[in-house]
């Protein structure tokens, strides 16, 4: 299992967006055959993730607790997700925090071609 390499995202330029206030993740990014995107957010309890996230090829998305993520980067089938999705091209995200702590979303291509994976999150109480 591969994660592929990122950068970390830019914050907005001049003066902010009143819509664009909560952007915690707005990324386009490339992802190879067989590798995955990961990315960590700290939520308090019942913080909400709210956005979109699109594909050029099908891709499955999990939503995890860190418990969880360990046993799914170790390889393991027997994670549990709080919520996921599979085989999507475009799904709007809402997942709420049920704890406080570090949640992981997961995107899984396991395509055998790269797919272009655009993300956009917000972070809201």
């Amino acid at each position: 299992m591969n994660n592929v390499n990122r950068d970390e995202p830019k914050p907005n330029a001049g003066k902010p967006d009143l819509n664009n206030e909560n952007i915690v993740l707005n990324e386009k990014v490339s992802v190879p055959s067989s590798e995955n995107l990961v990315f960590d957010f700290e939520l308090a309890r019942f913080e909400q993730l709210k956005g979109e996230i699109s594909s050029t090829g099908p891709i499955d998305i999990y939503f995890l607790d860190q418990a969880n993520y360990n046993k799914w980067s170790k390889g393991g089938c027997y994670f549990e997700s709080k919520d996921s999705k599979k085989g999507i091209l475009k799904s709007p995200i809402y997942e709420m925090a049920p704890s406080m702590g570090t949640w992981y979303l997961i995107i899984e291509n396991n395509n055998n071609e790269e797919v272009t994976i655009e993300v956009l999150l917000r972070v809201t109480a």
